[in-house]
């Protein structure tokens, strides 16, 4: 019960505010012979509730409810969910009085929660609307009920009908354009069903708005975006590698192109896809999948190793004529290669110092530059040492092996 009781549709009657549920609005010519029509009967039912914050504002406002609804002739305003008055009743529009409390009720207690009241009501009146010509006889009414989603977000549903002359043209003139303005149309999408006789004099419509978690982007000049998501996927492997897709699927007019490019991101793009259809829907779809490193750089993979061998010492003998042979010792010899590899976003990375004093070196440093393919840049490094006596390979130096730290802001890039 707890979802049914958030703040939907607020009601004033008089000056007591309450909220409401759901309600039915009906309005119905009021015909005389050799006059047309005279005046409308307009009636709205409503169920609603009072909630107070604490014991005292509860009996106030459940006292307020009760004194406004003894008394007729008070103004009726109904306001929707985006704040924006939706519907009206006033005494100085009513004939005899009105508006006319037809019924007020308040109802058992149910599983609703503390400080909270249920009620409902109908109110009714006849409105000086009459043209005296002969004409007007159309009649009207509609319901409001909202349902809450999973998400919490709202789906407000109207249903009405029409009768009377050109009650279709009515329809789409009149009614669906002022219920159409009360939602803003790119946070409230709109579903429209219409069903009407060939005369056009009888309709029945429905109207459901669709509550976004955030507003579709504003279309370039010459198109519209009406309904439709967008999704943001991130995917991460094994290394460093990092790829964000941005996916929409966008019911539109216009330019399916200028709408794509719309929401096309600025970063590195992978891939990029897009259709559209133009013939049983008009929907434009696109992905975008962007390329970076999950430590927000641009540097994908990083492998730098280091090796180490040791020749040891052996014993070559030498032979002389008319001597016995004779058995040399030597000494041993310390290798060490150094070597990786580094992918990278549109840019090559400098491959980095050799850990050990350049002077040790066996021979020129080898570093390959390769692109991977269109986006990603691949650099390799090869470095060979030799020393008579043992490397001295601290662990200061060891951690110079290490990725480097936001690489894409470091130097060495070319």
């Amino acid at each position: 019960m707890a979802g049914e009781f958030d703040a939907l549709f607020k009601a004033t009657y008089g000056t007591a505010d309450f909220q409401l549920v759901d309600y039915t609005a009906s309005e119905s010519a009021e015909m005389k012979d050799g006059l047309g029509r005279i005046g409308t009967t307009v009636s709205v039912k409503g169920e609603g509730y009072i909630q107070g914050t604490d014991a005292a504002d509860f009996g106030l406002k459940l006292a307020a409810v009760c004194a406004a609804f003894r008394l007729s002739g008070l103004p009726l305003l109904i306001s929707g969910l985006t704040g924006v008055l939706e519907y009206s009743v006033l005494p100085a529009q009513s004939l005899e009085g009105g508006p006319h409390v037809k019924s007020f009720e308040l109802l058992p207690a149910g599983e609703e929660a503390p400080l909270v009241k249920r009620l409902q009501f109908e109110i009714a009146t006849s409105l000086n609307q009459g043209d005296g010509e002969g004409g007007g006889d159309e009649q009207s009414s509609f319901s409001v009920s909202v349902a809450t989603r999973a998400s919490n977000l709202k789906a407000v549903t109207y249903r009405g009908e029409g009768r009377g002359t050109n009650a279709a043209a009515v329809f789409r003139t009149a009614t669906q354009p002022r219920i159409r303005a009360l939602y803003p149309a790119n946070l409230w999408p709109l579903t429209t069903e219409e069903v009407k006789n060939v005369a056009e004099d009888r309709v029945e419509w429905t109207l459901t708005f669709t509550e976004l978690a955030t507003p579709l982007p504003a279309a370039p000049a010459g198109a519209e975006i009406f309904d439709g998501d967008l999704v943001r996927a991130t995917e991460l492997d094994e290394h460093y590698g990092k790829v964000q897709t941005l996916s929409i699927d966008f019911a539109f007019s216009g330019d399916p192109i200028a709408i794509k490019d719309l929401v096309r991101p600025a970063g590195t793009i992978l891939r990029e896809r897009w259709d559209y259809n133009t013939h049983q829907d008009r929907r434009v779809k696109a992905s975008f999948s962007m390329l970076s490193s999950t430590e927000g750089d641009d540097l994908l993979e990083w492998d730098n190793t280091f090796t180490t061998t040791k020749e040891g010492a052996d014993r070559p003998v030498f032979e002389y004529f008319g001597t016995l042979p004779r058995f040399g010792l030597k000494a041993p010899v310390y290798r060490a290669v150094q070597r990786g590899r580094a992918l990278t976003v549109l840019r090559y990375l400098k491959a980095p110092e050799p850990i050990l004093d350049a002077k040790l070196l066996a021979k020129p440093p080898v570093v390959v530059c390769r692109p991977v393919d269109r986006v990603r840049r691949e650099t390799t490094w090869e470095y060979e040492f030799v020393s008579e006596a043992s490397l001295d390979v601290t662990a200061e130096r060891l951690g110079k092996l290490r990725r480097p730290v936001n690489a894409n802001l470091q130097p060495g890039y070319f």
